[in-house]
């Protein structure tokens, strides 16, 4: 559950703050998302008062979207 997550991860419905009444939010990434625009959701989500539930077919750490726009930068020199 929630207890294990950190303090900005947390989902809204634990805390007792979302309004019911509004539809949710649904967020697909293709290609991947970064752990700070996972962060930039949640702090979204708090701001709107609105449950947001995203996915991606892949979550990248730091080291490996800086590889990924290396790849990119090498592709399009060519």
């Amino acid at each position: 559950g929630g207890a294990n997550l950190a303090s900005w991860a947390t989902p809204l419905a634990h805390q007792g703050s979302i309004n019911g009444d509004q539809p949710r939010l649904i967020i697909f990434v293709a290609g991947g998302i970064t752990y700070s625009e996972i962060r930039e959701i949640y702090a979204v989500a708090a701001e709107m008062n609105r449950h947001i539930i995203f996915g991606s077919t892949d979550v990248l750490p730091p080291h490996r979207y800086l590889m990924d726009m290396k790849k990119l930068k090498q592709l399009n020199s060519l």
